[in-house]
């Protein structure tokens, strides 16, 4: 069976059949797998989609901000203070409403000025959105074997593998300050092809699948009217640069609903469930306190102003933008390696998550199917990643928590197995069947090694640290690890 000539119509998805708000996945999707994601509006986690990236928003069991059921219970609550008419409260509701953001973005290589994404779009606060410009082709991921008594076949599993760029954003109204931007970007290219020795008669042409990747997601704080820059890693090992710039006005630190009453909206305080109930617990001793789990609070009595600078401390607290710089070479004698070069203003205690490098199928394994005198060998094959990815994250004691893992994987040569021997003609009870010749398939031994820093660093009096490690094994006997680490609080 020669895989590589099947034409699978029946799962054909185009690049914009994706999750809303989702950057695109680096890993082969099930094809069926992605239509049904498109549709629910979040990926499962049964299967992988990214090599580093964790989006808040991205799986099923995310946290639903801002939801629209609590806004019909916040205005009941606005309402039931203020005694207002039906005509009232929805003039005071379109007053309230969150317009949407302008949102300007640009994505280009450091070096040549090549542009991957640039324009403007208006963003929703609380809803993910995503830009793409991506290519789809179809693939044949895997294997369904079907077996009967004098009979066996293979039903092709189709998946769908993406090339392109994606910026992916949701954006958090911190009243007061600006918006909370979560920031998911993907640059990938399909790799050249590569076929898979199965050495098995009756299944060949698989392609291994390389997949080049590039994938970075982290949270800043967007002003609105100051352009923030972003230095990441692209395929290849180029270096990109992201520009986002908000418009429009600093989203207020309250609203007012009457003439004792006032709506906050701090969703970015609503993720953890645990510092949420905190801080409503806080704002009930104070005065009266309506909240929902999406993030909305609602206040009314003479403490208002007490409560809304409750509020105020603990965004400013959850909210620290820093500046972080992060590089990872490997020296030796021929001269040094970039591995990794990143940096931007980022938030105090918010992991910075990062993958560079390559993913490939490898031919690791065979399930054996049988059914009277029929049988057939189904291939199993994993993904491997070879190139560094981690993350990296500010903490609020002075510190850094890292976790920076190097991973090299060679495929080698294939180990050929006899699985069964060469079986004659016989008479089974309902007549002859034809001999089978013997099952001879191909396993492949990958090598992976992996270098690996983990753990909490304390910075220099100047917020600075430097990290060297030597593995002869890894490196080589003359190679040297290094990582440079910079992070500065801002005002």
């Amino acid at each position: 069976m020669f895989l590589s000539a099947l034409f699978l119509p029946v799962f054909l998805s185009l690049p914009q059949d994706l999750p809303a708000g989702s950057p695109h996945p680096t890993h082969v999707v099930n094809s069926r797998s992605l239509q049904e994601a498109a549709a629910d509006g979040f990926w499962s986690t049964e299967r992988p989609v990214w090599q580093a990236l964790a989006p808040r928003w991205a799986f099923d069991e995310a946290v639903r901000l801002l939801d629209r059921d609590d806004a019909e219970v916040l205005l009941a609550f606005v309402a039931s203070r203020n005694h207002w008419s039906e005509r009232d409260l929805a003039r005071w509701a379109k007053y309230a409403e969150a317009p949407p953001v302008a949102l300007r973005f640009s994505l280009k290589d450091a070096h040549t000025g090549e542009l991957l994404l640039a324009g403007s779009h208006q963003v929703q606060p609380g809803v993910p959105t995503a830009i793409r410009d991506l290519v789809l082709r179809s693939v044949v991921m895997g294997l369904d074997v079907e077996i009967a008594c004098d009979s066996a076949i293979a039903d092709p599993v189709a998946g769908s593998q993406f090339a392109g760029a994606s910026i992916a954003v949701e954006l958090l109204p911190v009243p007061g300050l600006g918006y909370q931007a979560e920031v998911a970007v993907v640059d990938s290219g399909f790799g050249a092809e590569d076929a898979i020795q199965t050495g098995y008669s009756a299944i060949q042409g698989f392609d291994r699948l390389r997949q080049d990747l590039a994938e970075t997601g982290w949270r800043s704080l967007l002003v609105p009217g100051h352009a923030t820059s972003f230095r990441l890693p692209g395929v290849g090992r180029r270096a990109l640069v992201l520009e986002l710039e908000c418009g429009g006005p600093v989203p207020p630190e309250s609203l007012s609903a009457g003439d004792t009453v006032a709506v906050c909206m701090a969703p970015s305080l609503a993720e953890d469930p645990e510092t949420w109930n905190r801080l409503q617990t806080s704002l009930e001793l104070i005065g009266d306190t309506w909240a929902a789990s999406s993030g909305y609070l609602a206040f009314s009595g003479g403490a208002v102003e007490d409560q809304i600078a409750e509020v105020r401390d603990a965004l400013a607290q959850g909210c620290r933008p820093i500046r972080l710089a992060m590089r990872v070479t490997v020296e030796n004698a021929d001269g040094a390696v970039e591995l990794l070069d990143l940096g931007g203003h980022f938030l105090l205690g918010a992991p910075f998550r990062f993958a560079s490098g390559e993913l490939a199928l490898a031919l690791t394994d065979w399930d054996v199917e049988v059914a009277q005198a029929s049988r057939i060998a189904d291939p199993r094959f994993e993904t491997l990643f070879d190139g560094v990815r981690g993350s990296i994250e500010a903490q609020p004691n002075g510190g850094v928590r890292l976790d920076l893992e190097l991973t090299r994987v060679s495929h080698g040569q294939p180990m050929t197995l006899t699985l069964s021997r060469e079986s004659p003609s016989g008479d089974h009870g309902d007549g002859r069947t034809g001999g089978q010749p013997a099952d001879v398939v191909a396993v492949e031994r990958p090598e992976v090694a992996r270098l690996g820093v983990d753990g909490d660093f304390r910075l220099d009096a100047g917020g600075k640290l430097v990290i060297e490690r030597q593995a002869p094994g890894f490196l080589g006997s003359r190679g040297r690890l290094r990582v440079e680490i910079e992070v500065v609080e801002l005002n």
